[in-house]
């Protein structure tokens, strides 16, 4: 069983590389929007995206919805 300081160097290791972890997270976290905008800009969404759905649905366009699908993760 390590004594001393290797007895802890493991556990420093994790303490280092969970702080870059959530370092690296803040630094790439982006403003939210106002949730008070949700719905109007979920109803602009829809009015853009549900026309060009149906036309995929009629043509059986299957490579659509993973465009769509990335869109909305965005959204």
């Amino acid at each position: 069983m390590p004594t001393g300081s290797a007895f802890f160097l493991p556990l420093r290791r994790a303490c280092v590389g969970a702080s870059l972890a959530v370092m690296a997270a803040t630094a790439f976290a982006q403003p939210q929007p106002d949730p008070a905008g949700f719905p109007l800009d979920s109803v602009g969404y829809l009015n853009e995206e549900l026309p060009r759905m149906e036309a995929a649905i009629a043509a059986k366009d299957r490579s659509f919805f993973l465009g769509a699908m990335t869109r909305m993760v965005q959204f």
